[in-house]
Protein backbone atom coordinates (compact mmCIF):
# COMPACT_ATOMS: atom_id res chain seq x y z
CA UNK A 1 0.00 0.00 0.00
CA UNK A 2 1.17 3.43 -0.95
CA UNK A 3 1.77 5.68 2.00
CA UNK A 4 1.21 9.57 1.27
CA UNK A 5 3.75 11.92 3.42
CA UNK A 6 1.38 14.51 3.65
CA UNK A 7 -1.53 12.56 4.86
CA UNK A 8 0.76 10.60 7.27
CA UNK A 9 1.60 14.43 8.75
CA UNK A 10 -1.87 15.59 8.96
CA UNK A 11 -3.24 12.78 10.17
CA UNK A 12 -0.48 12.27 13.04
CA UNK A 13 -1.18 15.76 14.05
CA UNK A 14 -4.58 15.41 14.65
CA UNK A 15 -3.94 12.07 16.65
CA UNK A 16 -1.07 13.89 18.67
CA UNK A 17 -3.35 16.88 18.94
CA UNK A 18 -6.12 15.16 21.05
CA UNK A 19 -3.40 12.53 22.80
CA UNK A 20 -1.97 16.06 24.08
CA UNK A 21 -5.18 17.79 25.30
CA UNK A 22 -6.02 14.34 27.18
CA UNK A 23 -2.42 14.89 28.89
CA UNK A 24 -3.16 17.73 29.85
CA UNK A 25 -6.37 17.10 31.46
CA UNK A 26 -4.44 14.31 33.53
CA UNK A 27 -2.12 16.48 34.78
CA UNK A 28 -4.30 19.44 35.36
CA UNK A 29 -2.25 21.83 33.26
CA UNK A 30 -3.78 23.82 30.44
CA UNK A 31 -0.99 24.86 27.72
CA UNK A 32 -1.95 27.61 25.41
CA UNK A 33 -3.41 26.73 21.99
CA UNK A 34 -0.54 27.96 20.45
CA UNK A 35 1.93 25.10 22.60
CA UNK A 36 -0.59 22.74 21.47
CA UNK A 37 -0.34 23.23 18.08
CA UNK A 38 3.22 23.57 17.77
CA UNK A 39 3.89 20.25 19.89
CA UNK A 40 1.55 18.81 17.93
CA UNK A 41 3.17 19.55 14.31
CA UNK A 42 6.57 18.39 15.57
CA UNK A 43 5.29 15.12 16.62
CA UNK A 44 3.14 14.71 13.73
CA UNK A 45 6.79 15.90 11.46
CA UNK A 46 8.31 13.12 13.43
CA UNK A 47 5.77 10.23 11.88
CA UNK A 48 8.07 10.48 9.32
CA UNK A 49 10.00 7.59 10.98
CA UNK A 50 7.51 5.37 8.98
CA UNK A 51 9.62 5.30 6.03
CA UNK A 52 13.02 4.06 7.28
CA UNK A 53 13.57 0.21 7.91
CA UNK A 54 12.25 -1.64 10.61
CA UNK A 55 14.30 -0.84 13.90
CA UNK A 56 14.38 -3.39 16.59
CA UNK A 57 12.06 -2.91 19.86
CA UNK A 58 14.95 -0.54 22.22
CA UNK A 59 15.60 1.39 19.42
CA UNK A 60 12.05 2.14 18.64
CA UNK A 61 11.42 3.11 22.63
CA UNK A 62 14.64 5.05 22.80
CA UNK A 63 13.35 7.24 19.79
CA UNK A 64 9.41 7.30 21.22
CA UNK A 65 11.11 8.43 24.55
CA UNK A 66 13.53 11.28 22.72
CA UNK A 67 10.61 12.66 20.79
CA UNK A 68 7.70 12.82 23.66
CA UNK A 69 10.98 14.71 25.80
CA UNK A 70 10.72 17.42 22.98
CA UNK A 71 6.96 17.63 22.44
CA UNK A 72 6.36 17.53 26.40
CA UNK A 73 8.95 20.32 26.12
CA UNK A 74 7.44 22.22 24.16
CA UNK A 75 3.39 21.80 25.26
CA UNK A 76 4.16 22.19 28.65
CA UNK A 77 7.41 23.73 28.94
CA UNK A 78 10.09 23.24 31.74
CA UNK A 79 8.85 24.16 35.31
CA UNK A 80 11.08 21.82 37.49
CA UNK A 81 12.55 18.45 36.96
CA UNK A 82 9.63 16.82 39.01
CA UNK A 83 7.00 18.52 36.95
CA UNK A 84 8.54 17.88 33.61
CA UNK A 85 8.92 14.04 34.22
CA UNK A 86 5.52 13.53 35.30
CA UNK A 87 4.59 15.43 32.05
CA UNK A 88 6.47 13.29 30.17
CA UNK A 89 5.61 10.36 31.42
CA UNK A 90 2.05 11.20 31.05
CA UNK A 91 2.13 11.54 28.10
CA UNK A 92 4.22 8.44 26.58
CA UNK A 93 1.63 6.17 29.05
CA UNK A 94 -1.59 8.18 26.76
CA UNK A 95 0.59 8.15 23.36
CA UNK A 96 2.20 4.13 24.52
CA UNK A 97 -1.73 3.16 25.25
CA UNK A 98 -2.89 4.20 22.18
CA UNK A 99 -0.35 2.98 20.14
CA UNK A 100 -1.05 -0.30 21.75
CA UNK A 101 -4.56 -0.47 21.35
CA UNK A 102 -3.90 0.12 16.94
CA UNK A 103 -1.14 -2.61 17.11
CA UNK A 104 -3.40 -5.33 18.79
CA UNK A 105 -6.13 -4.03 16.53
CA UNK A 106 -3.75 -4.50 13.49
CA UNK A 107 -2.80 -8.12 14.88
CA UNK A 108 -6.55 -9.17 15.80
CA UNK A 109 -8.64 -7.62 12.51
CA UNK A 110 -5.28 -6.91 9.98
CA UNK A 111 -7.90 -3.73 9.13
CA UNK A 112 -7.70 -2.76 4.84
CA UNK A 113 -5.81 0.18 4.45
CA UNK A 114 -3.90 0.12 7.97
CA UNK A 115 0.26 0.06 8.39
CA UNK A 116 2.32 -0.08 11.48
CA UNK A 117 6.29 0.40 11.47
CA UNK A 118 8.26 1.89 13.69
CA UNK A 119 5.40 2.07 16.29
CA UNK A 120 3.81 4.75 13.35
CA UNK A 121 0.28 3.79 12.76
CA UNK A 122 -0.86 4.99 9.50
CA UNK A 123 -4.14 5.00 8.24
CA UNK A 124 -5.57 4.63 4.65
CA UNK A 125 -9.01 6.07 5.43
CA UNK A 126 -11.03 9.20 4.74
CA UNK A 127 -9.46 11.97 7.13
CA UNK A 128 -13.50 12.54 7.67
CA UNK A 129 -13.72 9.69 9.26
CA UNK A 130 -10.48 9.71 11.61
CA UNK A 131 -11.60 13.13 12.65
CA UNK A 132 -14.98 11.71 13.83
CA UNK A 133 -13.51 8.86 15.99
CA UNK A 134 -11.00 11.51 17.13
CA UNK A 135 -13.06 13.85 18.49
CA UNK A 136 -15.84 11.18 19.69
CA UNK A 137 -12.65 9.15 21.98
CA UNK A 138 -11.24 12.48 23.34
CA UNK A 139 -15.05 13.73 24.54
CA UNK A 140 -15.72 9.95 25.77
CA UNK A 141 -12.49 10.09 28.43
CA UNK A 142 -13.19 13.57 28.92
CA UNK A 143 -16.56 12.52 29.99
CA UNK A 144 -15.05 9.54 31.73
CA UNK A 145 -12.49 11.74 33.59
CA UNK A 146 -15.47 14.77 34.83
CA UNK A 147 -17.58 11.65 36.19
CA UNK A 148 -14.54 10.15 38.52
CA UNK A 149 -13.84 13.77 39.06
CA UNK A 150 -17.12 14.26 41.21
CA UNK A 151 -16.33 11.16 43.03
CA UNK A 152 -12.42 11.50 43.76
CA UNK A 153 -11.43 15.27 45.12
CA UNK A 154 -8.64 15.53 42.84
CA UNK A 155 -6.13 18.12 43.31
CA UNK A 156 -5.54 21.12 40.70
CA UNK A 157 -1.86 22.02 40.26
CA UNK A 158 -1.59 25.88 40.19
CA UNK A 159 0.97 28.77 39.99
CA UNK A 160 0.92 31.35 43.03
CA UNK A 161 2.91 34.85 43.51
CA UNK A 162 2.52 36.06 46.72
CA UNK A 163 3.72 39.62 47.35
CA UNK A 164 4.33 41.42 50.43
CA UNK A 165 6.71 44.15 52.10
CA UNK A 166 7.53 45.45 48.40
CA UNK A 167 8.75 41.86 47.50
CA UNK A 168 7.53 38.58 45.20
CA UNK A 169 7.70 34.91 45.44
CA UNK A 170 6.60 32.10 42.93
CA UNK A 171 5.61 29.33 43.72
CA UNK A 172 3.89 25.97 42.11
CA UNK A 173 0.78 24.82 44.31
CA UNK A 174 -2.17 22.47 44.65
CA UNK A 175 -5.78 22.96 45.20
CA UNK A 176 -6.44 20.73 47.71
CA UNK A 177 -8.65 19.65 51.08
CA UNK A 178 -5.09 19.43 52.49
CA UNK A 179 -6.34 22.80 53.20
CA UNK A 180 -9.04 23.66 54.73
CA UNK A 181 -7.88 25.97 57.42
CA UNK A 182 -9.50 29.41 57.81
CA UNK A 183 -9.32 32.36 59.02
CA UNK A 184 -11.55 32.71 62.39
CA UNK A 185 -12.05 36.60 61.81
CA UNK A 186 -13.29 35.39 58.19
CA UNK A 187 -11.28 37.99 56.88
CA UNK A 188 -8.61 36.82 54.53
CA UNK A 189 -7.27 32.82 53.18
CA UNK A 190 -5.41 30.98 54.35
CA UNK A 191 -2.36 29.50 52.24
CA UNK A 192 0.17 26.89 53.57
CA UNK A 193 3.62 27.60 52.47
CA UNK A 194 6.91 26.15 52.72
CA UNK A 195 9.56 28.14 54.66
CA UNK A 196 10.99 29.64 51.78
CA UNK A 197 8.69 31.44 50.88
CA UNK A 198 8.84 32.82 54.50
CA UNK A 199 12.42 33.66 54.16
CA UNK A 200 11.85 35.28 50.46
CA UNK A 201 9.33 37.70 51.42
CA UNK A 202 9.89 38.60 55.07
CA UNK A 203 13.72 37.30 55.97
CA UNK A 204 15.72 40.79 56.82
CA UNK A 205 12.45 42.73 57.57
CA UNK A 206 12.51 44.84 60.95
CA UNK A 207 10.61 42.62 63.30
CA UNK A 208 8.80 45.15 64.82
CA UNK A 209 7.15 45.59 61.39
CA UNK A 210 6.95 41.63 60.86
CA UNK A 211 5.05 41.46 64.74
CA UNK A 212 2.55 43.44 62.68
CA UNK A 213 1.98 40.65 60.28
CA UNK A 214 2.15 37.97 62.44
CA UNK A 215 -0.87 35.88 62.94
CA UNK A 216 -0.86 32.09 64.70
CA UNK A 217 -2.70 29.76 63.29
CA UNK A 218 -4.36 26.97 64.97
CA UNK A 219 -4.80 23.62 63.74
CA UNK A 220 -5.89 20.18 64.60
CA UNK A 221 -4.81 16.76 63.70
CA UNK A 222 -4.75 13.29 64.52
CA UNK A 223 -2.40 14.06 66.14
CA UNK A 224 -3.76 16.48 68.37
CA UNK A 225 -3.57 20.63 68.13
CA UNK A 226 -0.86 22.81 67.29
CA UNK A 227 0.05 26.70 65.94
CA UNK A 228 1.39 27.53 62.68
CA UNK A 229 3.15 30.79 62.41
CA UNK A 230 1.05 32.84 60.04
CA UNK A 231 2.24 36.05 58.08
CA UNK A 232 -0.42 37.96 56.38
CA UNK A 233 1.28 39.09 53.02
CA UNK A 234 -0.49 42.38 50.26
CA UNK A 235 -1.98 40.26 47.95
CA UNK A 236 -1.58 36.65 46.27
CA UNK A 237 -2.33 35.88 42.82
CA UNK A 238 -3.42 32.29 41.92
CA UNK A 239 -3.40 31.07 38.33
CA UNK A 240 -4.79 27.66 36.90
CA UNK A 241 -6.68 26.75 34.42
CA UNK A 242 -6.29 29.51 32.26
CA UNK A 243 -7.55 32.16 34.98
CA UNK A 244 -5.98 33.93 37.95
CA UNK A 245 -8.05 34.47 41.17
CA UNK A 246 -6.84 37.57 43.14
CA UNK A 247 -6.35 36.95 46.89
CA UNK A 248 -6.81 40.52 49.42
CA UNK A 249 -4.40 40.62 52.05
CA UNK A 250 -3.70 36.27 52.44
CA UNK A 251 -1.96 34.72 55.36
CA UNK A 252 1.17 32.87 54.83
CA UNK A 253 0.84 29.64 56.98
CA UNK A 254 4.46 27.92 57.65
CA UNK A 255 4.59 24.51 57.14
CA UNK A 256 5.95 22.18 59.97
CA UNK A 257 6.33 19.38 57.89
CA UNK A 258 8.39 20.18 54.36
CA UNK A 259 5.95 20.15 51.33
CA UNK A 260 6.13 17.38 48.69
CA UNK A 261 9.91 18.55 46.29
CA UNK A 262 7.96 20.57 43.53
CA UNK A 263 4.75 22.00 45.64
CA UNK A 264 5.45 25.01 47.15
CA UNK A 265 1.74 25.70 48.52
CA UNK A 266 -1.33 24.12 49.19
CA UNK A 267 -4.09 26.53 49.01
CA UNK A 268 -7.79 25.45 50.48
CA UNK A 269 -10.25 25.00 47.46
CA UNK A 270 -12.74 27.36 48.50
CA UNK A 271 -10.62 30.34 47.96
CA UNK A 272 -11.49 29.62 44.44
CA UNK A 273 -15.25 29.65 44.36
Amino acid sequence: MVVYADVLIVLNILIDYFLLRLTSKLIKREPTLIKILCASAVSGISSLYIFLPQSKLPVEIAVRLLICAVVTLICFGFCNLKSYIRACTVFFAVTFGYAGGMIALWYIAKPNGMVINNSVVYFNISPLYLIVFSVAGYFMVSIIRKLLSKNFDLAKECEIRFIACGRESTASGIIDTGNSLEDIFGNSEIVIADKKQFERLFCGIDEEKLNTRYRGIPISTVSGSSMLDGYRCDKAYITYGGKTITLQRPILAISKEPLAEDIGAIINPRAIE
